[in-house]
C-alpha cells in the first residue's frame, strides 16, 4: 500500500524524528492502535473501537481463483453460492480475507468447505494449479506469472478487502500525522 521510495522520502522529510514501520497481522495492528502503541495504521476492515478516524484508501473484490477447464472458468463474475459445493483454498485465520470468506458464505446460508489454509498467497495459486480446489484471494499481487492458466473471478456478494488508514481522534491534530496523510493519501 505504501511504496518504499515514498516511505523513504517521508522519513527524510522529517529529520530528527524516528519513524518505525511495522508489518504485523491485521488483528495485531488493530490491537496496537487501540492500545495507543501506534500513531497511525493501515488495516483491513474497520476498527472495532470508538474515537478513531478511519478513511478507506483502497478496496478490492474477493475473487475465486479458478483453473482452466473448471466449470466456472468462463464466468465474468460469480456469487458466493457458486462456491457451496467446492473445495476451497484460502489464507488462514490470521488474515482478514479468511474472515471475509467465512462471513460471506455464512450470509449465503452455508459454511465453506476449506480444504487448505496457507500463510502465503502464492501457495493458493500453486494449489489451484495442482487441482486441489478453487482459491480465494484478492487481486492485489500484480504478478502476471501467478495467473498462468488461472483466472480471478470477482465474487459479487463477497465482502470486499477494504484498506483503511486509521488513527485516534485524539492524535488527529498532530503535525506529523497530517504530513503523513498528505504524503500518502492526498
Amino acid at each position: 500500500m505504501l511504496p518504499m521510495k515514498k516511505m523513504e522520502q517521508f522519513q527524510e522529510s522529517i529529520l530528527g524524528t524516528d519513524i518505525i514501520w511495522e508489518e504485523a497481522s491485521n488483528q495485531d495492528v488493530k490491537d496496537k492502535l487501540v492500545k495507543g502503541q501506534l500513531d497511525v495504521a493501515l488495516v483491513i476492515g474497520r476498527i472495532a473501537a470508538t474515537d478513531y478516524v478511519e478513511i478507506e484508501v483502497s478496496s478490492k473484490n474477493m475473487c475465486a481463483v479458478v483453473p482452466v477447464g473448471h466449470r466456472l472458468y468462463d464466468k465474468e463474475s460469480i456469487e458466493s453460492v457458486d462456491l457451496k459445493d467446492e473445495q476451497l483454498i484460502s489464507l488462514n485465520e490470521k488474515y482478514q480475507s479468511y474472515t471475509n470468506l467465512i462471513n460471506t458464505c455464512e450470509r449465503a446460508g452455508f459454511y465453506p468447505n476449506i480444504r487448505a489454509k496457507t500463510m502465503e498467497a502464492a501457495m493458493i495459486y500453486e494449489f489451484v494449479r495442482e487441482g486441489l480446489g478453487i482459491g480465494i484471494d484478492v487481486d492485489i499481487h500484480n504478478k502476471s506469472s501467478m495467473y498462468k492458466d488461472i483466472k480471478l473471478i470477482p465474487i459479487t456478494d463477497g465482502i470486499p478487502w477494504a484498506v483503511y488508514v486509521a488513527y485516534s481522534m485524539e492524535g488527529q491534530q498532530s503535525l506529523l500525522l497530517k504530513h503523513f496523510l498528505e504524503t500518502f493519501f492526498s
